[in-house]
């Protein structure tokens, strides 16, 4: 086939995913400067952490009762703290005076 009857093209691939790769290169790369790559990794080592503690009550739950039902109490359970006092504390939040006097 050349690349006239061939429906990718032939040669574009190559060129598209070269130029995908340098692309995320040019974005990543920014993480090499200790300023930003320092605090970005701690900040992905603490969503693999909030991950881990958002799955492991589920997957207890689950080995325990064996009933989807109970994990999904289990994980409405967790996330009722954010639910019942979030408004509170937006409330709060919005009465205080920004001024910090």
């Amino acid at each position: 086939m050349t690349d006239r009857t061939h429906p990718a093209g032939g040669r574009i691939l190559p060129i598209v995913l070269s130029r995908a790769v340098a692309t995320v290169g040019r974005i990543f790369g920014v993480l090499r400067e200790p300023e930003l790559g320092a605090p970005w990794f701690a900040d992905w080592v603490s969503d693999v952490g909030n991950f881990i503690t958002f799955v492991a009550p589920a997957v207890y739950v689950h080995d325990l009762t064996g009933s989807a039902t109970a994990v999904g109490f289990a994980l409405a359970l967790t996330e009722a703290p954010r639910f019942l006092i979030g408004p509170f504390g937006g409330l709060l939040a919005d009465r205080m005076d920004r001024r910090g006097s």
